[in-house]
């Protein structure tokens, strides 16, 4: 099934929220209320008077308060939850029982409005000759672009969010396409004190334009279900420049007291230089939007604890579930290609032989 499939099914019922219409209402704005009119005041100095015709429109808060966490499962480890989901976001997502992940990640299509067609597979004989069977392809292209894109992407984070153990956290990964569109639409479905922190996956490659500054990001919204979620700040230490003075002597306050640099470094910020996957690394599998390993190792080492289970139903290439693997977490995957959970899965036996 094809995204614009699924597309129509989450338009017509989006998981629980209201239906969309085909002009594109997504929900996430209000609708104005209609004030009746006033009665006639029944007194001796009685005069019509009208109300306005239009009263403010409602907050979001207003209209629905923000989804909850599912409650914490009693046995997060049981044997029956699976390694392996196939199928859409909304269908296996119902397959999980609630409150169970420390971490749900999600790298959903990003509305490019192409087919998105990874390089040839290694076997295959000529990669310039090869066909669609030699290579990793899914549809993103999406028939009324936003009007059915962002019903879809409201249907399927209505779906994960119940996954979340309190204290739990959301990776929301996009481009400069839609993630705005997400911002307003998460500060909806949680609560905007959900929302942590707004971190760009800066990264160089590929072509660069001429007419524009080039678009060299990504964007990846971090929401949480509690106000102390979990953050190793230790696990995501980077290098002080070496032109830094605190990281050479320390520093000392106006009231004397001295400050020393930490032996692994300065807490990593928002911005990440990371690079994207290089066509000649051994990491790279041929899928076409495959994340670095860096990234998602980054990202499970900072938002998790050894044993905490992570969720990508969007997995791909499997990059998430490997990153977790690596790192000592449990691990949830899914995608609605049975050709990219068997990408997934020679990735995942790779690592444990």
């Amino acid at each position: 099934m094809r995204p614009q499939e699924d597309a129509e099914r989450s338009r017509k019922n989006p998981a629980g929220g209201r239906p969309a219409s085909g002009r594109g209402d997504t929900g996430l704005l209000p609708p104005q209320r209609r004030a009746r009119g006033a009665g006639r005041a029944r007194t001796r100095r009685a005069r019509t008077a009208t109300a306005p015709t239009t009263a403010p429109a409602l907050s979001p808060a207003a209209l629905a308060a923000p989804i909850p966490a599912g409650p914490a499962a009693s046995e997060p480890s049981a044997p029956n939850l699976p390694d392996w989901l196939i199928g859409p976001c909304l269908e296996t997502a119902s397959r999980l029982p609630r409150g169970i992940a420390r971490l749900v990640y999600l790298d959903p299509p990003f509305l490019t409005g192409r087919p998105r067609v990874g390089p040839a597979r290694s076997g295959a004989a000529d990669a310039r000759a090869s066909t669609a069977a030699d290579r990793y392809v899914f549809d993103d292209r999406w028939p009324g672009r936003l009007a059915t894109y962002l019903p879809w992407l409201e249907a399927n984070l209505r779906a994960l969010l119940p996954l979340l153990m309190p204290g739990g956290s959301l990776v929301l990964h996009l481009d400069a396409r839609t993630v705005h569109y997400a911002k307003v639409l998460l500060d909806w479905l949680m609560g905007e004190q959900a929302f942590i922190n707004e971190i760009i996956w800066h990264y160089t490659g590929g072509g660069r334009s001429k007419t524009r500054f080039s678009n060299k990001h990504d964007t990846l919204l971090w929401y949480a279900t509690g106000p102390r979620p979990v953050f190793n700040v230790d696990a995501v230490r980077v290098p002080y420049q070496p032109t830094s003075g605190y990281a050479r002597s320390g520093i000392v306050s106006a009231a004397g007291r001295r400050y020393l640099p930490h032996p692994a470094g300065t807490p990593v910020d928002d911005v990440w230089d990371i690079p994207i996957v290089n066509p000649m690394s051994a990491e790279r599998v041929g899928y076409p939007t495959q994340k670095p390993l860096a990234l998602l190792e980054r990202l499970i080492a900072a938002l998790t604890n050894p044993g905490d289970l992570v969720v990508d139903l969007f997995c791909g290439s499997g990059t998430t579930l490997v990153a977790a693997a690596r790192l000592g977490r449990r691990w949830v995957g899914g995608d609605r290609s049975p050709a990219a959970i068997a990408c997934a899965r020679r990735r995942m036996e790779t690592l444990g032989s």
